[in-house]
């Protein structure tokens, strides 16, 4: 197994696979060293070209690149007939977030502290992708994001499928995410309960976007009376600065990624 790219193991149906990057391996130098999979945050275009390359060689598997814009809009990759895979890489869907129902068609989110969530129905029969930051979380991400991935799941007759799982992956932790006293505001006016999020350490107010975003996913999947199966890998992007990059730490530098898709039907 690659240090670059890390399988999420036991967890997906069988007919899913998933992995998440780190910051090892690759081309790029300081400050996005090593492997950075982001085109749009100043590092060596080259150097981009052949991390991505790596992982497309590792995973073999296509992978729709989003231009993420902390938005609700959902990306869905059936619509893509097989010749657009190509343009993505120098016109990215505008999206947060990508369902499909197709093999060998990877949904991807890159992160930098906000959290990448990777989502599968029961039977693997959808798949699908969050990148989730506060302001996502404002703009209802995780809600929209849902919304289709059920709409669809019942649009290709799969009714029966009444379990999803969600696995939340590395992300900033709450006692390294300062945050000002206007953003919890926000949250709590639109909320009352998510004053729970917010807690003072060393007399800074910061924020869990993870415990915001379960609760979020558990709102909306009681509304539509689906199960879910949780997995959360809670290591900090922030804190672990050999294995991630963080926006929070180092405002110039890399992204790693996310990735889901189906190997069989």
């Amino acid at each position: 197994m690659s240090p670059s790219i890390i399988a999420i193991k036991d967890f997906f149906p069988e007919n899913v696979t998933a992995f998440y990057t780190t910051r090892t391996g690759g081309f790029s130098k300081h400050p996005y060293s090593h492997f950075n999979l982001a085109n749009n945050v100043g590092d060596n275009p080259d150097a981009v070209k052949h991390n991505r390359k790596l992982l497309l060689n590792y995973i073999k598997c296509k992978v729709v690149w989003l231009k993420q814009v902390h938005s609700n809009k959902i990306f869905d990759i059936d619509s893509f007939v097989e010749h657009e895979f190509s343009n993505t890489l120098q016109d990215p869907p505008i999206a947060d977030s990508s369902i499909t129902s197709k093999m060998f068609r990877c949904c991807a989110v890159m992160t930098a502290d906000c959290l990448p969530i990777l989502v599968s129905s029961q039977e693997g029969t959808l798949i699908g992708s969050i990148h989730c930051g506060w302001k996502g979380l404002l703009n209802k991400v995780i809600n929209v994001f849902f919304e289709n991935f059920f709409d669809k799941l019942y649009q290709i007759k799969k009714p029966s499928e009444n379990l999803v799982y969600i696995w939340l992956g590395p992300c900033i932790s709450q006692k390294c995410y300062p945050v000002g006293p206007e953003l919890e505001k926000q949250f709590v006016s639109y909320k009352r309960k998510y004053k729970f999020a917010f807690k003072v350490f060393e007399k800074q107010i910061c924020m869990d976007i993870r415990h915001v975003a379960e609760y979020q996913i558990k709102e909306v999947l009681e509304l539509n009376k689906v199960n879910g199966e949780f997995n959360s890998h809670d290591m900090c992007t922030y804190k672990n600065e050999d294995l991630f990059f963080s926006h929070r730490r180092q405002n110039r530098t890399g992204r790693q990624a996310s990735l889901i898709f189906k190997n069989k039907t």
